[in-house]
Order: structure tokens, then sequence, then C-alpha cells
């Protein structure tokens, strides 16, 4: 059996497709209202912070700094990612 090819460094998509143990950096949160946007940066997920990608299912779960961030899929649908490494 095939093994699986991980996605190229520097390749962006959104939150909920980054596979599970990718190391992200954020680069917009598309389209966002301003008082989600405010909300998701005071959690650490922000343009230019990277992260790396913990599950996906049920629910998308990302470590940022020291805090685990759980996110639902239709919000990490909306966070705009590339994959550093």
């Amino acid at each position: 059996m095939a093994e699986a090819v991980p996605p190229p460094v520097g390749i962006r998509l959104k939150l909920g497709q980054a596979p599970c143990g990718a190391r992200i950096r954020v680069v917009d949160l598309d389209g966002l209202p301003p008082a989600r946007r405010l909300q998701l940066q005071a959690l650490g997920i922000s343009p230019g912070r990277p992260a790396l990608v913990q599950q996906q299912e049920p629910v998308t779960i990302v470590l940022c700094g020291h805090a685990e961030i759980a996110l639902e899929g239709d919000l990490a649908g909306r966070v705009l990612v590339e994959l550093v490494d």
C-alpha cells in the first residue's frame, strides 16, 4: 500500500483541510465579522502566528503557543493557513 504524500510546504489551504500533525502559519481570517476576528486573535489565532494541527474530527483542534483551541468545521473552513514544515 502506498504511503500518503503530505502536501508541499508553502501551500495555502483552509485550516479544516490541513492534515493532522501539520505545522501551519495563519494567513487570513477569511471575511469573518470583526467581533469573531477579535475573539480568535485573543485566543492566539491571527495572521502570522504559527500553530500545530492536532485533530480534525469531530472538531478541528490546534495548538497555538501553550493553548489548545477547538474550532467547529464552519469556522475552521474560514481560516486560511499555509504549511510551514
